[in-house]
């Protein structure tokens, strides 16, 4: 239970990084940690372990770090979302092909 609460902004960063292309991987990291510890914290606070509402923080917390810090940040150059988008929609150029098909 608890590792699947600390792993849940894990896709949700990878949909946010698809979606938004103002999303920066140094948000994604801050706000895996910045969920992370508050779920943590949370957990310790309230002193069970099991209990879900910390989850809830830390998704709220990881959320705000991650457009906060994607605001705040410099953006992701455009070679780099153009390499994470062929990437992701399986349309990648090996490197032995030409640019440009040849016509005879």
């Amino acid at each position: 239970m608890i590792g699947l609460g600390l792993a849940d902004p894990v896709p949700q960063r990878l949909k946010g990084a698809r979606s938004w292309k103002r999303a920066t991987g140094t948000a994604a990291l801050a706000s895996m940690l910045v969920g992370a510890t508050a779920t943590v914290a949370s957990m310790l606070i309230i002193g069970d372990i099991l209990a879900t509402e910390p989850v809830y923080y830390g998704l709220g917390t990881s959320l705000m770090t991650f457009i906060i810090v994607s605001l705040t940040t410099a953006s992701t150059p455009e070679d780099v979302l153009q390499e994470w988008t062929s990437r992701t929609t399986g349309r990648r150029k090996e490197p032995s092909e030409p640019d440009e098909p040849a016509t005879v």
